[in-house]
């Protein structure tokens, strides 16, 4: 229900999602021992170095996305967008 509700996505379509990257390899599942009908989410190895590896290209989009921002237009953007990912 976390990812569910962080990422806006729906159950059905994370549900879709989460069995691609375990079927890749890129995903661990596991049943949460405290509450059966929820599970608990983890990078696999190789997921974890998927990620690592399109970190930098990120934070290049993300220069290239604010760069004709000033400072001030960049710190006010980011916390709209903190502030929509809350909601």
């Amino acid at each position: 229900m976390l990812v569910a509700q962080r990422t806006a996505i729906d159950h059905a379509t994370l549900r879709d999602i989460v069995l691609r990257l375990k079927r890749r390899g890129l995903l661990h599942v596991v049943a949460d021992h405290q509450d059966r009908r929820q599970r608990l989410l983890s990078l696999s190895p190789e997921g974890t170095r998927l990620v690592e590896s399109v970190i930098p290209d990120a934070r290049r989009i993300t220069e290239l996305t604010l760069a004709n921002l000033s400072a001030c237009e960049r710190l006010a953007a980011i916390e709209v967008l903190r502030k929509l990912s809350r909601d």
